[in-house]
């Protein structure tokens, strides 16, 4: 069983990004939304931090994070992100519940808006 989010998907907009700089801002995110995580006190067992992954054009983290994620609990991970390779890269959590962590008190948009401002861009809303 899968979650699709049907809402908006927000993305950090810079200016003349390449692969190498989408790949350093999405690992970045990931690793400020684990802060966000730990300093939001959202972590119970473990699996939603460690269900965080990142696809980019040189790297799929997914399968890592789903065998760290299941030696916190025995869970499903929810769908893969798809992404346009060439152009895009994204940040998700695996963890079912995690849209749901996100709403009550915000830890990877609040990591894209840090993460995006250090690297002297702007975060935007897409419908899709």
């Amino acid at each position: 069983m899968g979650v699709k989010w049907y809402g908006e998907r927000v993305k950090a907009a810079l200016k003349d990004a390449d692969g190498e700089i989408l790949d350093k801002l999405a690992f970045q995110t990931l690793g400020q939304a684990r802060i966000n995580i730990r300093d939001n006190k959202q972590i119970d067992t473990g699996f939603m931090t460690n269900s965080g992954y990142v696809v980019t054009v040189k790297r799929n983290t997914r399968n890592m994070a789903m065998l760290a994620a299941l030696a916190k609990a025995n869970r499903d991970m929810a769908d893969e992100v798809k992404v346009n390779l060439k152009k895009e890269a994204a940040v998700a959590f695996g963890a079912h519940y995690a849209i749901n962590q996100e709403l009550r008190r915000s830890f990877l948009f609040q990591a894209l808006v840090s993460v995006t401002k250090q690297f002297g861009g702007i975060v935007r809303g897409v419908k899709f």
